[in-house]
């Protein structure tokens, strides 16, 4: 469908939201991370905003998944997730894999890093927001290098026992996020 017209209504550094009207009359508000001419709205592009890891450490002969426990101000909770990240402009999204793995889980002795996903699309309804969802198997755990508003735990889970960790979060009210929702249960020792 043809967009007509786009109204930029914030302007802050990393999302901002658009009223986008259609041909048929619909406007639609929208959150982005792009500006006005690169919204997948008007451009039809799909490009890669984000990157998620599925990273995996051998230890003692059992493979471990590397979870982060990170506080989430948009939700004022902790989430389960996988290391995650934005791309920064020029950057390629295995490189940004890469930089974020090293960021926020302190893995700088990547093995091997391979996309699972294509660009996906995160919350469609509601925004363009894209990731691309990588696993890497990961050598040692070094420092962290997380920016000051970051809050977030490394937790190694033995890959045999996700479901049962998987169950104790849940039964604890805490949350995970979709991408690792999706591929905890899909990993086998």
């Amino acid at each position: 469908m043809k967009v007509t017209k786009v109204e930029k209504l914030t302007d802050t550094k990393f999302l901002n939201l658009y009223d986008v009207t259609y041909s048929n009359g619909v406007k639609w508000t929208i959150s982005s991370r792009r500006d006005v001419s690169d919204l997948m709205a008007v451009s039809g592009r799909m490009k890669a905003d984000a990157v998620t890891i599925i990273p995996i450490l051998k230890q003692k002969n059992k493979d471990f998944v590397v979870l982060i426990k990170e506080f989430r101000y948009s939700i004022n909770k902790h989430v389960w997730a996988f290391p995650s990240g934005l791309v920064e402009d020029g950057e390629d999204a295995k490189v940004s894999a890469q930089r974020e793995l090293g960021e926020e889980i302190g893995a700088f002795d990547i093995l091997d890093i391979e996309p699972v996903t294509d660009v996906c699309l995160k919350s469609e309804g509601m925004t363009d927001e894209t990731t691309i969802v990588f696993k890497a198997h990961i050598g040692e755990l070094s420092i962290q290098n997380l920016q000051d508003n970051e809050k977030i735990k490394v937790v190694p889970v033995e890959v045999s026992k996700i479901p049962t960790f998987m169950k104790k979060v849940i039964k604890n009210g805490e949350v995970f996020s979709l991408v690792a929702a999706i591929y905890l249960p899909t990993l086998k020792q």
